[in-house]
Order: structure tokens, then sequence, then C-alpha cells
């Protein structure tokens, strides 16, 4: 369904004229994108021309929605989040394998020069990287048919912070059980099992975490080091991020006149696991403008869409004029008074409505509350997530959310199911005295079931 959305999007005038202006100049400025509109705009960038596109926002969790939003737009393996270390106000500061994760993936991506959407909040740019011939020596390239010992595999893995143990069921474990190494690496979805032939590596092969099942072939995979203190920063701060991109990026600054604000007011929170960061902290204001002046003389190095927000339209080179839906707090009168209103409106463009819902029964509750006259104003009800919709004047589409329509945020995207372990799938599997983690309360002893 997202393809009739896509189709009239990337058709509209704005769409079009915004791909021309950055062909003919380089760079160009945009305001009056609305929800998550401006995925459905880096997506069209990414597949007509500009392969490699780096999103940069003011904040983490702006970052994290837009990733969240492309990742159901695009395949997952050319769209990459790269998550700051430090703290911001609104994120938990332990420190995560979620975090070191992303990094690597991304990392992994950049050094290659791979084609990719890479999303990331501005302060990341501030942050030092080590140099680039430390990373790739510190790369664990497994290939089929390479020779390496099960030995070595191991030693690199114990250096590198890995946990031996006798069955794989999180992030960052491994184990050996004869011919065959499991190893679940911090940048990958799944876990990996290697078997080998003597010191071949006779196949590679991604494995289900629960059932411990072989699942999926590949051909080769690049391991790097997670250690935080001697991968991911260089206390000299020599390089950042801007030294991984290519010259033929495209940076999409989403509110740049946020950026400088951001980097002055965001509060770091670090606990006791983050303590070797304390010299990289920028506390002192002027530090801050130091690093907002450097990275403006970096941007001007790349091509750019600059997403203007309220109060900068005058900078525009192109309006899109859209608008975000109300709140309906699930009143349904309300939302068929307004894509009724909107299809009067719209009568001469072949409106679309489209109503995204994460659960099919959701969907089908959605359907029976719809009036068959609701049906004539080409409403599409249908699973699928976006942080928030849309209305878009030009293209004739307007776009319903979960949190339009109900305040409902979506689930946040993670790295990959089970990555702190195996989870209990049925009550039974528990017994009395058992010791396990809450989600919400922390560690309890498992007493049992009572009745009501």
């Amino acid at each position: 369904m997202l393809s009739i959305i896509e189709k009239k999007l990337f058709r509209s005038k704005e769409f079009v004229i915004t791909r021309q202006l950055l062909l003919e100049k380089g760079s160009v400025a945009i305001a009056g994108l609305s929800g998550s509109a401006l995925g459905f705009l880096a997506k069209h960038l990414f597949e007509n021309g500009f392969s490699k596109l780096v999103i940069i926002t003011p904040e983490m969790q702006r970052a994290d929605q837009i990733w969240n939003d492309l990742s159901n737009l695009l395949d997952d393996e050319r769209v990459y989040f790269f998550p700051s270390r430090k703290a911001e106000r609104d994120y938990t500061n332990k420190i995560d394998t979620e975090i070191i994760g992303l990094q690597l993936k991304s990392l992994s991506l950049m050094i290659e020069k791979q084609p990719g959407i890479f999303v990331l909040p501005v302060r990341t740019l501030t942050e030092p990287i080590p140099d680039l011939n430390n990373i790739r020596k510190k790369q664990l390239h497994l290939s089929v048919g390479s020779e390496i010992q099960i030995g070595e595999i191991s030693e690199k893995l114990v250096s590198y912070g890995y946990e031996r143990t006798d069955l794989v069921s999180g992030v960052g474990e491994f184990c050996i059980r004869g011919g065959l190494i499991d190893v679940f690496p911090f940048e990958s979805l799944k876990p990996l099992r290697l078997e080998f032939f003597g010191d071949s590596i006779e196949t590679i092969r991604t494995f289900d975490v629960i059932s411990q099942r072989s699942e999926k072939k590949q051909k080769q995979f690049k391991i790097l080091s997670p250690s935080v203190k001697n991968s991911l920063i260089n206390k000299k701060g020599t390089k950042t991020l801007f030294d991984l991109f290519s010259s033929d990026t495209l940076l999409l600054l989403d509110e740049p006149e946020q950026f400088e604000r951001s980097l002055n007011t965001q509060s770091v929170q670090l606990n006791s696991e983050f303590d070797l960061y304390e010299n990289f902290i920028d506390r002192d204001e002027n530090k801050s403008s130091s690093h907002w002046t450097l990275i403006k003389k970096k941007f001007d190095q790349f091509n750019s869409v600059a997403h203007h927000r309220l109060g900068h339209f005058q900078q525009a080179d192109v309006h899109f004029k859209m608008v975000s839906n109300e709140d309906f707090r699930g009143n349904i009168k309300q939302l068929r008074e307004k894509i009724k209103l909107f299809t009067e409106e719209h009568a001469h463009n072949n409106p679309e409505i489209l109503i995204l819902l994460e659960e099919k029964y959701e969907i089908e509750r959605l359907l029976d509350l719809l009036e068959e006259k609701d049906n004539n104003y080409h409403i599409k009800v249908c699973q699928g997530t976006l942080h928030s919709g849309f209305i878009s004047q030009s293209a004739g589409i307007m776009v319903v959310t979960e949190k339009d329509l109900y305040d409902r945020f979506p689930r946040k995207k993670n790295l990959g199911k089970y990555r702190g372990g195996i989870p209990i799938s049925k009550l039974n599997a528990l017994s009395r005295g058992d010791l396990r983690v809450h989600v919400d309360h922390g560690i309890g002893r498992y007493m049992g079931l009572d009745k009501m």
C-alpha cells in the first residue's frame, strides 16, 4: 500500500523540483515537510542517483524516528543508525550492546564506502573515532573457504571482549563445539555458525537463538572489535565521521538551524560504566561553539539538502506545504469528518487516504467502525508502521498513523530479536524459586501462579 503513496509523492512538483535543483546547484534548501514525509524524500533521493545519503538531526530522538521510518520504507540492509555515545536526557544511559552494535554496523559500511542511508544526531560529528587503519587491522574477516584456526578466532573474540559460553543466547557471546563456532556479533541481527573442515571454514550460516537451528547461508562476515575503549575512541581526536564520508555523499540536514543550540544544551548523564568518556565530554559552551564552527565548514564540502522548519521558510528554494494530522484520540467521527473534508477539497486530484496500523486485529476493528459509505472516500486501511502521518496538498495524499489516531507511538525498532538473551516462551518453563529479571521491577524470585 505504501507504494501508492510513494508513486503520488515522487511525481509531485516539489519532489521533482528538489531533485532537479540538486543536480543543477549541488545544494538546495527546502521547507514544509511534516510527520514522516522526510523519510519518503530520503528514499526518493536514494533511489534516484544519491546512493550515499547521510541524514543529520539535532537530537537522538528525531534520528531514531527517521531511522525507524526508513527501515519500514526500505530494506533494513540499506538503512543504518549511528547513535551518540553521550546519552541525552530522554535516553537511558546504560552502556548498551545496542549502541555499540549500531555504531559498528555503520562504521563497517562507511569504511568500505558502501551505498546506504546513514542516520545520526549532530553530536556524533563531534565524537572522535579511531584511525581507519586501526579499524581495518581489528577486523576479523571470516569467509567460506578461508584458512584460519579455531583457536585463533577464539583468541581474537576474547580480545574483543566476547564471552565464551556453553550456549550462545545473547549478543557478545561465542561457544566452540568440536568443529563448530557459534558467535553473536554486536553488529549482527542474528548469531553466526561457522562450520570447519580442518582449518578451513566450510560454511557460514545464521541461526535462530531460540531453536538453535541453522538458517541462511552467508559467504562472508566481518567482525569489528566492540571494545569501546580501544575501538571507538581516539584520544587524540584526529578523526571524526566526516573522515568516512566519501566526496559523493549527500547530506540531508534536518532543522540545521537547531544544530548549534543542540550542541550547546544537550545534557550528558554518565553512569559509572561511561567514566572512560570523561575527557571527551564538552561541558564548556565555548568548546561547543567551536565544534559548530568546524562542523559548518565541513558541511560546505558536501552537496546537501537543508530542511528548515517554522520561522525559516524564507530560506527555502522549495516549499512542500504539508501539514500534520490533528490528534484524533480514537474519535472515529472526527476522523471521518476530516477525511470527508480532505476528499472534497482534493476531488480534482484523485485523493488517496491511507491509514497505517501495526496489528491485524486493529485493522479489522477499524474497518468495522468505518461505515460502508466511507469507502467512497478511497480509504485504504493496511498493516504498516510510520512514526506520524501527514497531508500533502499537492500530491492529494492523507496518511494517518497509529500516533495520529490513538496517540500511541509505534514500537521502536531494535537491532535484533533476543539480543539480550533467550526469552521464556511458555509459563511452564519457570519453576518455583527461579531467579528472573522483570522488565519493570528488576531481579526477583518466581513464586508460581495463583488463580484469582
